[in-house]
């Protein structure tokens, strides 16, 4: 549990009225509020959205997690977003490219490539690759006609 000896540096005690200049506004990195919501109770939790919530402390470049869970956006989404060009970005959003196919086309790395073998077996895989390269009797039957 953390201990709190004196009121936190991001906690804003002071009433104001809602059309008041925010003279005393603290920024706050995603990082760092990971860091004390890992060591907060939950008065200190509360506190801390009390003050994000009436802008005394602001929270800036948040963490991918903070940012998906606060957009509802999906991280693979988001990851996929994330090594997209600026112009693809733009057809994204534009509506020009769907988001979806660019996420679902994705090539396997190596490593995932890897894994498939190491859980399925090498002869699997030829197996499978043999079975859809093989002709199909519509391509046979084709191939005897052009041959005569």
């Amino acid at each position: 549990m953390l201990q709190v000896t004196e009121t936190p540096a991001f906690v804003n005690t002071s009433p104001r009225p809602a059309d008041a200049p925010n003279h005393s506004v603290r920024a706050m990195t995603g990082r760092r509020l990971g860091k004390i919501l890992g060591e907060a109770s939950a008065t200190d939790r509360a506190l801390l959205a009390y003050s994000l919530v009436h802008g005394a402390v602001q929270l800036v470049r948040p963490t991918r997690v903070q940012a998906a869970a606060l957009t509802k956006a999906s991280l693979g989404y988001i990851d996929t977003i994330t090594h997209l060009s600026e112009d693809a970005r733009l057809r994204v959003a534009k509506r020009e490219l769907s988001l979806s196919h660019l996420h679902h086309r994705q090539k396997p790395t190596d490593a995932a490539l890897d894994h498939v073998v190491e859980r399925y077996g090498a002869e699997a895989l030829w197996r499978a690759l043999a079975r859809a390269t093989a002709p199909s009797s519509d391509n046979v039957a084709i191939n005897r006609m052009a041959a005569r």
